[in-house]
């Protein structure tokens, strides 16, 4: 597996794992996403286009939204890259 951002690349299950535990910053926001259709570019590669909208856990007031482009990469039925761009 493999997780591609624009700020990193990590390899493997435990990388991500590890990465996900320090890079977590669900304690002040709750999550919203909305997703496009899912677009198949054929040989395993699709993509779709994500809005996540963020909110204040203590009141619910909006905070911020932006969207990202994931593309994931499947081969024998698992995600073996998902690959993350910004978009706005």
């Amino acid at each position: 597996m493999e997780w591609v951002t624009p700020l990193r690349t990590l390899h493997g299950i435990d990388e991500l794992r590890a990465w996900r535990v320090w890079g977590s910053s669900g304690e002040s926001f709750d999550f919203e996403f909305r997703d496009s259709e899912w677009v198949d570019y054929g040989d395993g590669r699709v993509a779709c286009d994500v809005t996540q909208v963020y909110r204040l856990k203590e009141t619910g007031d909006f905070a911020y939204e932006r969207t990202r482009r994931v593309e994931l990469t499947i081969r024998d039925g698992r995600v073996r890259r998902y690959e993350l761009h910004f978009t706005g």
